[in-house]
């Protein structure tokens, strides 16, 4: 079964996702009220994965492997009887594409909305670089640094960056203003910009008594798992979201964490995925989904 824990997770960290129910009315989380569901999902494998290359905010497509991903999640969530009043998601178009291909199969289509604030974190000037060329470059203990600690902030990005012009010319286009695109961002940087998010938009949308899917980015997920599990910066990077498959987490009256659990069986291994003729010899392209809005 997939787990949203890295290797090496402390067990009481491990707990936190196994909270039992309290019955007790008297508790400040007595469990009775009304509970909430909200379900994450990180978006499928893109093309820059396949070069292991420091993506951040490049709008990297869906590989043929990471289409086939979100639709199997979504069929299997089709199986599942699954059904979202709302979906939220980021203005990349890997993580739209998953929204599309997982969507697509279910019985009742939710409302789309897409914000910069789910963006994946802003990896700086690695961006369009693989991990070894940054390597030689800064070495192997600086990227560790950058990828692993929570308030480490690799290099801004330099306008030479080869991608600079595209990154910025993206978020142009999704109607940003060059003050609010980050050159570079932390994880703690990232907590904080998804945050006003979670309770300005997804908050109010749970009380509304929504089913509520968000298909983003590891580390913008991440973000909102911090909040609703009450994690500490050290316990937040043991957390980490394996691509396409989605978790559902209960969270009680005080939007604060009961249990989660994820769909067993929704996705296969990438060798299972090359061994199969029929996928190899597809070629399949992501698009971006279309009725999008932006919140």
């Amino acid at each position: 079964m997939a787990s949203i824990f890295k290797r090496n997770t402390p067990q009481r960290l491990k707990q936190i996702f196994q909270r039992p129910v309290v019955h007790d009315v008297n508790s400040v989380r007595a469990y009775r009220f009304p509970t909430y569901e909200i379900t994450l999902m990180a978006h499928g494998e893109c093309e820059d994965d396949l070069t292991k290359q420091f993506t951040g905010w490049i709008d990297s497509k869906l590989s043929p492997f990471g289409v086939e991903q979100a639709k199997r999640a979504g069929k299997i969530m089709a199986m599942d009887e699954s059904h979202f009043h709302v979906a939220y998601t980021s203005e990349l178009e890997r993580a739209q594409a998953t929204v599309k291909h997982v969507l697509e199969p279910l019985m009742v289509q939710p409302k789309v909305f897409a914000t910069w604030r789910l963006n994946d974190r802003h990896l700086g000037d690695l961006s369009g670089y693989n991990r070894s060329q940054m390597a030689l470059v800064h070495g192997e203990r600086k990227i560790k640094e950058w990828s692993e600690e929570y308030s480490a902030m690799p290099p801004i990005i330099k306008v030479e960056n080869p991608q600079y012009k595209s990154i910025m010319d993206n978020m142009h286009k999704k109607h940003l203003t060059t003050d609010q695109i980050p050159r570079a961002e932390s994880v703690q940087m990232v907590y904080n910009r998804v945050l006003p998010y979670w309770e300005n938009i997804i908050v109010p949308s749970l009380k509304m008594r929504n089913k509520v899917i968000v298909i983003a980015h590891n580390t913008s997920l991440c973000a909102l798992i911090r909040r609703f599990a009450e994690l500490s910066e050290m316990e937040a990077v043991h957390v980490s979201l394996p691509p396409a498959i989605p978790f559902t987490f209960t969270l009680d009256n005080h939007l604060k964490i009961i249990k989660g659990k994820n769909v067993k069986n929704s996705n296969k291994t990438r060798a299972q995925f090359v061994q199969s003729p029929q996928a190899a010899n597809a070629n399949v392209t992501a698009a971006t989904p279309s009725g999008v809005g932006t919140a």
